[in-house]
Order: structure tokens, then sequence, then C-alpha cells
């Protein structure tokens, strides 16, 4: 199964991409660094993070770019943890991320983050 191909279980309407770079993802009101992203759709998001999110909170949260893309270093976002899991890596938890909230442009710069930072599935 490619990386972007559904299981037949996965409730998810949108196919989740890989990321070759783990864009840095912050607090929005601070410099904290929540942890870095892994996977990303325009309805989701898998994160790396050292400490755990609590599943059914609300987090605000800021992508940071290595490079503006399309003049901007930074893409601000919302969303519900979904699950939270201890990750392959003992350090480390795997968090699911709900987004809401997204309007049409902040849809296709999400789109044009998959192209630039993702794999060619």
């Amino acid at each position: 199964m490619s990386q972007t191909e559904k299981k037949a279980d996965d409730p998810r309407a949108q196919s989740r991409h890989h990321l070759v770079y783990y864009l840095q993802v912050f607090d929005p009101q601070g410099e904290e660094m929540v942890g870095h992203l892994a996977d990303l759709s325009s309805e989701g998001m898998m994160m790396l993070c050292p400490r755990p999110l609590a599943v059914g909170q609300h987090y605000r949260l800021r992508l940071a770019f290595p490079k503006p893309i399309a003049n901007r270093s930074e893409l601000l976002l919302e969303g519900n943890c979904r699950w939270c899991r201890p990750d392959i890596n003992t350090e480390l938890h795997a968090v699911g991320i709900q987004l809401e909230g997204l309007d049409p442009r902040e849809t296709k710069f999400l789109l044009c983050l998959i192209d630039d930072f993702g794999f060619n599935d």
C-alpha cells in the first residue's frame, strides 16, 4: 500500500501525505515548540511531540517554515486532538489533530505545502 492510500477501516476522507521535512509546530502565543509535523492533509495532521497532548482538547498551533512560501513564513491552524499514543521512538508521542475552521485560501495553501514538503506519491 502506498503512503497516500487509505486503509479500509480508516474513517478519514482525505489521504495523509508523509513529509520529507518535519516542519516545526509551535504554540502561537510563544516560542515553545509543541512538536514536529509528520504528515498532513487538508483535514488533519499528525505530529511527533516530546509531551503528550490531551485528547479532545482544542489547540491553536503555528507551523513555521524553513523558507518563505508564497511570502509566508508561518501558518496558524486550529484543531482538536483526536488521539495521542506513544511513538515507536519512546521519547516521543504521535498525536492526531483534526483541523477546523480552514478557509478555502488556507486549504489551498496546505495543498501547496504538501507539494513542497511531501513525497511525490
